[in-house]
């Protein structure tokens, strides 16, 4: 029994046809596959950078709230938070360097040694608003600037 040629040709059209669809469906899978991940990982940068100055900001503010010695401005990037602990002085300073923001803690009139860092910026300010505001501002490495200002009440402040 032959095949005409007609049958032949339909038959390669019945084969060719739904491979055609499912290459296509394989090239449009992969396109978007491609974009969504560009997307993600723009999406993801973005994230990355603003915690970090996210963080850095709440860690700041929840720190200077929970000093119980004093609080004093060194310059506009150094705080120093002075406490006693069972009747040793000891002084923790806050300051940026080096495009990050350091903490150090060390024993009363000390200079800072093995700073633990806290998180990376691109500039970091600080300065008094009144007697028991303190305001700072971090600004990541985005360029997105966190600014907060902190009522630390008047029992914990000398200037």
């Amino acid at each position: 029994m032959q095949h005409s040629t007609a049958e032949k040709k339909h038959a390669i059209f019945r084969f060719l046809i739904p491979f055609l669809l499912v290459c296509l469906f394989a090239v449009c899978s992969i396109i978007v596959t491609v974009f969504g991940l560009k997307a993600y990982l723009k999406i993801q940068k973005d994230t990355d950078l603003a915690y970090q100055s996210r963080t850095g900001a709440s860690y700041l503010a929840n720190r200077l709230r929970g000093t119980e010695g004093s609080i004093s401005l060194k310059d506009n990037h150094t705080i120093l938070l002075t406490e006693d602990e069972s009747g040793t002085a000891y002084e923790t300073y806050i300051y940026f360097s080096n495009n990050t923001l350091w903490e150090s803690t060390v024993l009363s009139g000390s200079e800072p040694i093995d700073p633990e860092k806290i998180v990376e910026a691109s500039d970091f300010s600080v300065q008094w608003l009144a007697s028991d505001l303190l305001s700072f501002s971090i600004t990541g490495a985005d360029g997105k600037q966190d600014t907060r200002s902190v009522y630390l009440g008047k029992e914990a402040l000398s200037r």
